[in-house]
């Protein structure tokens, strides 16, 4: 496997036939299951024993034909071959294939003739679109562009972060209605470029490299839509958490071992960005910000003498910051919803060197797991959602909760107060991600999308 893999990377006509062969067994799977109604079976049989009254008297004629005079029996000698020619396994299973193709297509036609609103097909720049369900939808990613790293989906919108495998990185942006796919970078990022949000009007992003970072949003619509515009950017300081909703910015830096967490109007970053949040002293770094309800959240996270690594979760009100955890505590990664505050209660020893920095720092926070909590900002009350996860699995927005279970997403819903009942639709899930409104995954060929309403 890793060899074909290898391949892959270098060879985009075989990774064409590659994913032809997985569309054909997506398409069987995503086909939907159709419940006969409750008079099916009493038809079925009306109809048999109607047929056998017909066909019985002559059937009966049949069976005697043979013996009567005027009907010549002639009993030609049969010979059989000595052998049969053995189909090979080659062509066995071309033959399979040939089969489970014409079956697809058939069941295909027949599933659009009953009701053809449910079935649809886009292909634009390589991303082709099969809907098959009013709530759930396949897509494929760029051609060249296939390892999807990153994702997230709207009603009217899917955004993807992907590789192409040696060493390039794209993002893009498909217009879930038209299947009309965008490239918004110029050319292939060699750095790291993470999907910071999708929401209704805007897609906003971070591209890191040696040589410096930025923030960049583009509007989904209008006379300045794609057109990438910067929220920040620096080539000295260090980009340490970013997170957007569709007005807002909250963008955290760390600068000579000073933190400092800016909130800024996307629309008109360039006049409104406050810094509302410092690092709790020299050497702290400030991450994973995020807003609900017009209260920040964010971790400060710093190294004690010994290199051991400590986080704790702090709020931001007009009345100024509190902390949300204890200051010694190992709270990472937390995520605000409107009314609940989930983060990692992490359970493993995390250290960075004596001399180590706020990279440093992030780097060794990101391998932070342990507990997914979940506390009620209302009633004050913690619910446990996992035993163990890594904080670089979690994914919060909406209502929804997603994480990785050992080699499954598993997910909460907090409007219903259980386990997502999708989680069975994720058991081949890459990555994951959820909105208001969707849950979207990679589950390594296709990019699913599930409307949740």
């Amino acid at each position: 496997m890793r060899a074909l893999s290898e391949h892959l990377a270098t060879c985009a006509s075989c990774r064409q036939v590659e994913a032809a062969y997985r569309r054909v067994g997506e398409s069987l799977r995503l086909l939907p299951t159709l419940t006969p109604d409750a008079s099916f079976r009493e038809r079925v049989f009306t109809a048999i024993a109607a047929e056998r009254q017909r066909l019985g008297p002559a059937a009966m004629r049949a069976s005697r034909a043979e013996t009567e005079p005027s009907l010549p029996v002639v009993r030609t000698p049969v010979t059989m071959p000595r052998s049969r020619r053995r189909i090979g396994p080659m062509r066995l299973s071309a033959m399979v294939a040939a089969a489970v193709l014409l079956v697809s297509l058939i069941t295909m036609q027949w599933v659009s003739g009953r009701n053809s609103s449910n079935l649809t097909a886009n292909i634009s720049r390589g991303t082709s679109v099969v809907t098959t369900q009013s709530r759930l939808s396949s897509y494929l990613p760029d051609q060249r562009f296939y390892q999807v790293a990153n994702l997230s989906a709207t009603g009217d919108w899917l955004a993807y972060v992907a590789s192409d495998g040696v060493g390039g990185t794209m993002l893009f942006v498909v217009d879930r209605h038209t299947g009309a796919s965008h490239a918004l970078l110029a050319s292939p990022a060699t750095g790291a470029v993470s999907l910071v949000s999708l929401t209704p009007h805007w897609v906003v992003w971070s591209v890191s490299s040696a040589a410096g970072w930025s923030v960049m949003a583009a509007p989904l619509s209008g006379s300045a839509a794609w057109r990438a515009q910067p929220l920040e950017q620096s080539a000295t300081s260090t980009l340490t958490g970013v997170w957007a909703d569709d007005t807002e910015a909250l963008i955290a830096t760390s600068t000579d071992g000073l933190a400092t967490l800016e909130r800024m109007n996307i629309a008109s970053s360039a006049t409104s960005d406050v810094v509302i949040a410092t690092g709790s002293h020299h050497g702290a770094v400030i991450v994973s910000p995020s807003m609900a309800n017009g209260t920040v959240y964010w971790a400060d996270v710093w190294a004690d003498m010994q290199g051991s690594l400590h986080s704790a979760i702090w709020s931001e009100t007009v009345s100024g910051a509190n902390p949300v955890t204890q200051a010694g505590g190992e709270a990472y990664a937390p995520v605000a919803l409107s009314g609940e505050l989930v983060w990692i209660n992490a359970t493993n020893a995390l250290s960075v060197s004596a001399n180590g920095g706020a990279a440093s720092i992030i780097a060794a926070a990101s391998q932070a797991s342990g507990k997914l909590i979940a506390l009620d900002l209302t009633t004050g009350k913690s619910l446990t959602l996992a035993s163990q996860t890594a904080a670089a699995t979690v994914r919060v927005s909406g209502k929804t909760a997603l994480w990785r279970d050992g080699s499954a997403i598993q997910g909460y819903d907090f409007g219903a107060h259980h386990p997502l009942a999708e989680n069975d639709l994720m058991i081949h899930a890459q990555v994951a991600n959820a909105s208001d409104d969707t849950i979207s995954w990679y589950d390594g060929s296709h990019i699913v999308v599930y409307a949740l309403s």
